[in-house]
């Protein structure tokens, strides 16, 4: 009976040991700027790399690019918006597209101008999203945020 015992606790703790290293949540801090100084030049591609939770701080500079971010990531400006600008590289769809929860945006300057029909940010679906200390530049026709 007391082997038994011993044997059910080394399972017990060792199924817990298990478990605890298979939730690592450990977020990795991503760097996107211009030069080769980053770990990317495109938000892009950082996205793509990126893990749900991971940090991607992005330095000044002018991205022309569409965004569509599929995971629960923070998308931070570490200059601000006057320096660090997202600009719809195609003015017939939404310049960022956040198709997940808990996803967080900040920092930035996010521009479709040209566009009479679509927006700067579209949330999709989501929540937990937060869309903040940015400035949203759009067309007069467009919605800034939906």
């Amino acid at each position: 009976m007391r082997n038994l015992t011993i044997i059910s606790i080394f399972f017990a703790l060792f199924f817990c040991f298990v478990i605890i290293l298979s939730f690592n949540v450990d977020a990795d801090t991503i760097t996107v700027g211009p030069g080769g100084a980053y770990d990317f030049e495109s938000i892009n591609n950082a996205i793509s790399s990126a893990n749900d939770n991971d940090i991607i701080l992005v330095y000044s500079n002018t991205y022309n690019e569409n965004l569509v971010i599929d995971k629960s990531i923070d998308l931070v400006s570490v200059n601000g918006a006057s320096s660090t600008i997202i600009k719809s590289a195609n003015k017939n769809i939404v310049t960022i597209e956040i198709i997940e929860n808990n996803v967080n945006i900040s920092g930035f300057r996010i521009e479709n101008l040209g566009s009479t029909t679509y927006s700067c940010v579209k949330l999709s679906s989501v929540s937990n999203c937060f869309i903040k200390d940015n400035e949203i530049k759009n067309s007069n026709q467009g919605n800034g945020v939906y």
